[in-house]
C-alpha cells in the first residue's frame, strides 16, 4: 500500500490554511476546536489523519528504519533471541543495533533484569502514544462528524483495526496493560492496570468491530488499504495468544471466504513471492503489506543483512547469520530428514552439505557456500568474496559467523547498499499464517482433521507430502511448520514466549554453524560452537517488565512480582 504519511501537525496546519478566511479571526473559539471541527467538515480530510495510522505497520514491521521506530525489539530481530539467528559480534565487543547487544541479551548480562529487558523489548511509551492519537481521532469524529452515516464508521472501522494491532502488541507483552478508549476524559495520570482478560477484550472488540464494518476490498487509489480480511487475520493472530480458540478459528474460517490463494512453492524463487511481492502485484496470499519507497519512505534492511561480498564500501553486512539448528529443520525436497551426523564430525569434512537437495523454502530463505547470488556465488569461506570469521570477532566486516547469510526478506535486485535504501515492501499478514493460526486453534479444540488439513496445504505447496498426524506428533508439526513458513517474519521468539517453552528448550544451550574453508577445489565444513558461552533464559521473559519511566510517572502501577 503506497500510503502518504501526515503527522497530525501537518494535517491540521494544512487544513488550516487551505479553510480559514479573514472573517475566521473574528470566531473566539479555541483553535483546537476549531480543527476538529474542520477535519470532520469533509471525508478527505478525516482520510489524511487515518492516512497517518498506516505508518505503524512500519514501526512493527521487520523493516524499521531505526531504533526509535522499532516496536518488536530494539535492537534487532527478534529471532536472534532464539536458537534460529546469530549476530556476529560477541557481547564483549561491539554494541548497538544490530550488533552485540542481542549477545548480551542471550547471555544473560542484559536480559534477566527489569530495565534491561524493557531497554530491549518494550514498546509502552510509542504503543501510548500511537492509541493516544487513535484515540483523539475517534474523540473528535464523535464530537463533529457531520458527513454520512456509513462514511463514519467506515473511518471508525479503520481506526479501531489499527487501535486493536496496537493494543495487541501491548498485549502480548504484558498481559496487562492500561485500557483507554476513545473518551479522552478517562485519561488520568495514575491508572491502574486492567486485568488480562479485559486486555484482551478491547483487541477482540476492535479487530472485530473492524472486521465487520470495512470492506472485504477497495477499490483505485484506495487499493491497499485495510480490509475486513485483514482484520479478521489479525484477530485470529492475537487470539492464540489470548487462548480464545475458538474466535481465532472462526477469524481464520472468515479469511478463507477472501479467495486467498498460497503462491507456487515448487521452485524456491517461486515461493519467494509469497513475502516479496504485494498484491497488487499478483501475490494471492498476501492479506495486507505496506510498500515502501526511494526517498518518501524506505528502510535498511540489505544493508545490515546482505552477504559481505555484495559491498566492498559497508562493513555492516551480514550481521545477523541463520543457525545450524535452523538448517536442520529442513527436509529433503519431496520429503524426508536429513542425516547431518556426518556433517557433526571433529575436524570436519569435504563432504557438501546437500543444501542443494533441500525443499524449496530453504534456499528461499538462507543463503549458503556456494549458492547462487546476484550473477555470482556465495564464498563463505574463510577468506572468500563473503568470507567467515571466528565467533566473537569485535568487527565481522561483512563475514558470517555461522557459515550462512539471509536471503528471507533480502532484496537480490540491490545493488548499491551504502547510497540506496531499501524498497521491498512488508507483507504483514500473508494467507499461509492463516492457515497456521487455524490448524493450531483447531488441534487446541480437538479438531484434528481440520489441524491435518491445513498442514497438508502448507506442505504440499512447496511439494513436500504429509500423512494425518494426531496427539503430540500433530502439535511438533504444527509449530515445525510455523517456524519454518513463517521464518524471520517476527513470530518464532514470541510463539516460543506464548507457548513457555523458550526456557525449558533454549536454556543452557548454544548455537552453531559450520566454519568453512577453502581446500582446492573443495570446501572444508567443520561444525562449531558460535556461542562465547551458553544461553541463560528465565521464566521472567514470558511477560515483559514495565518500564521504568512508566513507574515512575503512574503511583497506580507495581512492577510485575517476578521483575521485583
Amino acid at each position: 500500500m503506497a500510503m502518504k504519511i501526515f503527522s497530525k501537525f501537518l494535517l491540521i496546519t494544512g487544513i488550516a490554511a487551505a479553510s480559514v478566511s479573514c472573517n475566521d479571526f473574528l470566531d473566539l473559539q479555541p483553535t483546537d476546536a476549531v480543527t476538529d471541527r474542520m477535519m470532520w467538515s469533509k471525508p478527505e480530510y478525516a482520510e489524511l489523519y487515518v492516512n497517518s495510522f498506516y505508518d505503524y505497520i512500519n514501526n512493527y514491521s521487520q523493516y524499521w528504519t531505526d531504533a526509535s521506530q522499532a516496536m518488536q525489539c530494539s535492537y534487532g530481530l527478534t529471532e536472534a533471541l532464539t536458537d534460529m539467528m546469530k549476530y556476529s559480534p560477541a557481547a564483549s565487543n561491539n554494541t548497538g543495533a544490530h550488533y552485540g547487544f542481542m549477545s548480551q541479551f542471550v547471555y544473560g548480562l542484559a536480559g534477566t533484569t527489569a530495565s534491561s529487558c524493557a531497554f530491549y523489548l518494550s514498546n509502552w511509551s510509542a504503543a501510548y502514544e500511537q492509541i493516544r492519537r487513535i484515540n483523539e481521532f475517534l474523540y473528535s469524529m464523535q464530537q463533529y462528524a457531520t458527513f454520512e452515516p456509513e462514511e463514519i464508521t467506515r473511518f471508525e472501522a479503520e481506526a479501531r483495526f489499527f487501535r486493536g494491532m496496537v493494543y495487541f502488541e501491548l498485549v502480548k507483552r504484558y498481559h496487562q496493560v492500561i485500557v483507554y478508549r476513545e473518551n479522552m476524559l478517562d485519561y488520568a495520570k495514575d491508572t491502574p492496570l486492567n486485568t488480562e482478560e479485559e486486555s484482551w477484550n478491547i483487541v477482540e472488540e476492535d479487530l472485530t468491530f473492524s472486521a465487520q464494518n470495512l470492506p472485504p476490498k477497495w477499490d483505485g487509489a484506495d487499493q491497499g488499504r485495510v480490509t475486513s480480511y485483514a482484520a479478521w487475520a489479525l484477530l485470529s493472530r492475537a487470539m492464540l495468544y489470548a487462548e480464545r480458540w475458538d474466535v481465532a478459528k472462526a477469524a481464520a474460517d472468515e479469511v478463507e471466504k477472501g479467495g486467498f490463494k498460497l503462491m507456487d512453492g515448487s521452485t524456491s524463487e517461486e515461493y519467494a513471492k509469497c513475502f516479496s511481492t504485494t498484491a497488487m502485484q499478483g501475490n494471492t496470499e498476501s492479506i495486507l503489506d505496506y510498500t515502501y519507497q526511494h526517498g518518501i519512505l524506505d528502510h535498511n534492511f540489505d544493508y545490515y543483512f546482505s552477504p559481505g561480498g555484495d559491498s566492498e564500501e559497508s562493513n555492516a553486512n551480514g550481521l545477523g547469520n541463520p543457525t545450524q539448528e535452523l538448517v536442520e529443520e529442513y527436509e529433503y525436497a519431496g520429503g524426508g530428514e536429513v542425516d547431518w551426523s556426518a556433517w557433526h564430525v571433529s575436524g570436519g569434512t569435504t563432504d557438501e552439505p546437500p543444501y542443494d537437495q533441500l525443499e524449496p523454502r530453504f534456499g528461499a530463505t538462507i543463503l549458503y557456500n556456494g549458492a547462487p547470488w546476484k550473477g555470482r556465488t556465495i564464498e563463505a569461506f574463510e577468506g572468500g568474496k563473503d568470507g567467515w570469521t571466528a565467533p566473537g570477532t569485535v568487527n565481522p566486516s561483512g563475514k558470517t559467523t555461522t557459515g550462512y547469510y539471509l536471503r528471507k526478506l533480502v532484496d537480490e535486485t540491490h545493488v548499491d547498499l551504502t547510497s540506496v535504501r531499501s524498497q521491498q515492501p512488508w507483507v504483514m499478514i500473508r494467507y499461509a499464517e492463516v492457515l497456521l493460526n487455524k490448524a493450531e486453534a483447531a488441534y487446541r479444540l480437538d479438531d484434528p482433521n481440520t489441524a491435518n488439513e491445513c498442514l497438508r496445504q502448507i506442505r504440499s505447496r512447496v511439494d513436500l507430502p504429509y500423512s494425518t498426524l494426531s496427539g503430540e506428533d500433530l502439535w511438533n508439526a504444527i509449530r515445525k511448520e510455523r517456524k519454518l513458513e513463517l521464518a524471520f517474519e517476527g513470530h518464532y521468539f514470541w510463539d516460543l514466549c506464548r507457548w513457555e517453552v523458550l526456557v525449558d528448550e533454549l536454556n543452557g544451550t548454544t548455537v552453531h554453524g559450520f566454519k568453512v574453508t577453502s581446500e582446492g577445489a573443495n570446501s572444508r565444513y567443520e561444525y562449531i560452537d558460535c556461542d562465547e558461552q551458553t544461553r541463560i533464559y528465565t521464566d521472567k521473559i514470558y511477560q515483559i517488565p514495565l518500564p521504568e519511566g512508566e513507574l515512575s510517572n503512574n503511583k497506580a502501577l507495581q512492577q510485575f512480582p517476578e521483575w521485583l
